[in-house]
């Protein structure tokens, strides 16, 4: 199977079967956090073996707590460098999708997806995405890293940034 048709599956797995699929390195993070961050393995680095991808966290005091935030790094890089075909069921939904939802992910993705297919073009992304291209946008900006993203796709693309929304 193909990278782009298992980013699907990667995006919907547990944290435990995501965490199957990589090479688990733990290692003592270093910068600001006192003495304790010299002396514990707490940082994590996961690098994916079929995609290749790689997510460290040395945010967190905990291992635990930075192996879920390197996994839900990992799944973000899933989303946003991996395309396949839009899905053509696909809708934004009212409300969306929150971000604290584990499909938030997948969503992304199927997002980008239709974005990347529409030339990286709100309105017509929006069209096929069954809302408004004010909507979009918005969407887009309430998470900084996948607006960060999509102005980055845009500019690749000779496209100028999108303007940030009013509130």
């Amino acid at each position: 199977m193909e990278t782009f048709q298992e980013r699907d599956l990667w995006l919907s797995m547990e944290d435990d079967a995501l965490s199957g699929e990589c090479i688990l390195d733990f290692h003592k993070a270093s910068g600001n956090g006192g003495q304790h961050v010299n002396k514990t393995s707490s940082a994590v680095r996961l690098k994916h073996r079929k995609s290749g991808l790689e997510s460290v966290c040395a945010e967190h005091r905990s291992q635990h707590d930075n192996r879920r935030c390197a996994l839900d790094g990992l799944r973000r890089r899933f989303a946003f460098q991996i395309r396949r075909p839009a899905d053509p069921h696909f809708r934004v939904g009212d409300p969306p999708v929150s971000m604290k939802n584990p499909a938030y992910y997948l969503w992304m993705a199927k997002l980008l997806d239709l974005f990347s297919e529409s030339d990286y073009h709100p309105r017509l992304t929006a069209e096929k995405a069954g809302t408004g291209s004010s909507k979009l946008v918005k969407l887009f900006y309430r998470d900084n890293a996948l607006w960060q993203h999509v102005q980055s796709v845009r500019k690749s693309a000779g496209l100028p940034p999108l303007k940030t929304p009013e509130k």
